[in-house]
């Protein structure tokens, strides 16, 4: 594995394929957004990784070497990366067998020794995958990229929701919080005119409720050819005002890689081999 740091840190893989990795560092914490994939099979139109197809799964060692690299170019010991989410390129559940073994991995006294509640696990909704994973005993962070309340919407945007009703993902979710005993954080990347409106937001709160989760609001990064547009600040405090009243726990994710190209969604190879 070859690292280049480029904001978004980009690595070369030993068959010279691409991946990406972000350092975010908070107040008190070390966190690294890592790649599961080369690309994404999923597909997410607003997604620009997933504009770039499908590469390859990674390996666990690929996994968790983005961790190590990142560490030791910030110059910080590895063991003092506090929290890992498996947010970059891919869909994590679709590489169930090594990211599962990566997060082991991360977990084991005998390497980086975390504890699995620092450890976020991102799923577009795959329901079968999602209660898998629920038992496998490891107390993670679920995320699940929800994005839409509702079918016909959620397929508009997610070409894997065609399988994945919202009541089966509901469903799944509502498996994780009673089998693991830890909330679902829900993923939702506001699209102007899409699925930003108070009506939708009253939807979300409903299915928040039911299943206990927070939900992380998500400005939409703008790429070139996404076809999407950000929605307004007014209407992202809207929306938020509305599950805010209605019980619901949420925040507003303001990315702090978007200069850096590696903000949500805005993943997307700047050098040779992704494919």
């Amino acid at each position: 594995m070859r690292f280049e740091a480029r904001g978004a840190d980009l690595f070369t893989l030993r068959d010279g394929r691409s991946t990406e990795a972000v350092y975010m560092p908070y107040a008190g914490r070390c966190t690294v957004c890592v790649s599961s994939m080369v690309g994404c099979p999923a597909g997410c139109a607003f997604c620009a990784t997933g504009a770039l197809g499908f590469g390859r799964n990674l390996t666990r060692g690929e996994i968790v070497g983005q961790v190590l690299a990142v560490a030791r170019h910030e110059g910080i010991e590895p063991r003092s990366v506090r929290n890992v989410v498996l947010m970059g390129m891919g869909e994590a559940l679709l590489n169930y067998a090594e990211a599962l073994a990566a997060v082991r991995t991360l977990v084991d006294p005998r390497a980086l020794a975390m504890s699995p509640r620092r450890i976020t696990v991102s799923t577009v909704g795959l329901p079968s995958r999602m209660r898998r994973l629920a038992d496998e005993g490891l107390p993670l962070v679920l995320a699940v990229s929800l994005h839409a309340p509702d079918d016909e919407t959620r397929r508009r945007i997610i070409p894997t929701a065609l399988a994945n009703p919202v009541d089966e993902v509901v469903d799944a979710m509502r498996h994780w919080r009673e089998k693991v005993g830890r909330r679902v954080t829900i993923e939702y990347t506001l699209l102007a005119g899409v699925n930003d409106s108070d009506a939708k937001a009253r939807r979300l709160a409903a299915i928040a409720r039911e299943v206990g989760a927070h939900v992380n609001l998500i400005p939409f990064n703008p790429w070139t050819g996404s076809g999407f547009a950000q929605s307004s600040r007014r209407r992202t405090a809207s929306f938020r005002a509305v599950l805010s009243e209605r019980g619901v726990s949420v925040s507003v994710r303001f990315s702090r890689g978007r200069d850096a190209g590696g903000a949500c969604g805005q993943l997307a190879l700047r050098g040779a081999g992704a494919a």
